[in-house]
């Protein structure tokens, strides 16, 4: 049982390290038909879209039709 117990911890702990919360992601903006593309390398989600908010709010100062969109990479 102490083996199984062992095993099953191992397997979990693997997971763990292998889905971690930071990953990478793309914000691609377009600003008078032009694109732009930031990216976030080892972010978490929150962080990556609030630079891309940022972003985006700069861009619609610029253009009003400008936008952007955060992606996961």
């Amino acid at each position: 049982m102490n083996r199984t117990s062992l095993l099953v911890l191992c397997c979990l702990l693997g997971i763990l390290l292998v889905s971690s919360c930071k990953k990478d992601y793309t914000c691609t903006c377009t600003v008078e038909r032009t694109k732009y593309i930031y990216e976030y390398p080892n972010q978490m989600k929150s962080e990556a879209k609030e630079s891309c908010d940022q972003q985006d709010a700069a861009a619609r100062m610029t253009d009003p039709n400008g936008n952007c969109t955060l992606a996961k990479d």
